[in-house]
């Protein structure tokens, strides 16, 4: 896990997000929720509600090509 302005303080944290958080691919192409997999990297762009709770703004999705 890679953070910048804040240090988690556990190794779990909690992702939020609604009807006005956007969805992307990594090349900027819409997304949804529904195409999260297990162990897929994402980028989060948001506020930090709690020690261990981002509300999203953006999440990007890194699709990894076959």
């Amino acid at each position: 896990m890679r953070a910048r302005d804040f240090t988690p303080e556990s190794a779990e944290i909690s992702v939020a997000y609604n009807e006005q958080t956007r969805w992307i691919h990594d090349e900027g192409q819409p997304a949804s929720p529904d195409q999260l997999q297990v162990e897929m990297e994402v980028e989060i762009k948001g506020t930090r509600t709690s020690p261990q709770e981002i509300q999203a703004m953006l999440i990007e999705l890194e699709i990894e090509e076959d």
